[in-house]
């Protein structure tokens, strides 16, 4: 479980890109991120929202690692 906790801080950022690329056709056009690629939307994040802008759902995606991780394991 502990591993899985680790393993959501680290993947934290990249969960947070996945959202964003994933749901941007729905939103509204002016209001799209419009990532070109993952790596360029990561320096866009850090550059508008700062390292707190990565950190964003961290709580709830380490939660749920470490539960998934858990009954994974377990079962």
């Amino acid at each position: 479980m502990a591993a899985g906790g680790v393993g959501g801080v680290a993947g934290n950022p990249a969960d947070v890109m996945l959202v964003r690329m994933t749901s941007d056709i729905t939103r509204h056009p002016k209001e799209r991120y419009n990532y070109p690629n993952v790596f360029s939307g990561l320096v866009s994040l850090v550059k508008t929202e700062g390292f707190r802008g990565l950190t964003r759902g961290l709580g709830t995606n380490t939660f749920r690692a470490v539960l998934m991780n858990g009954s994974q394991v377990g079962s």
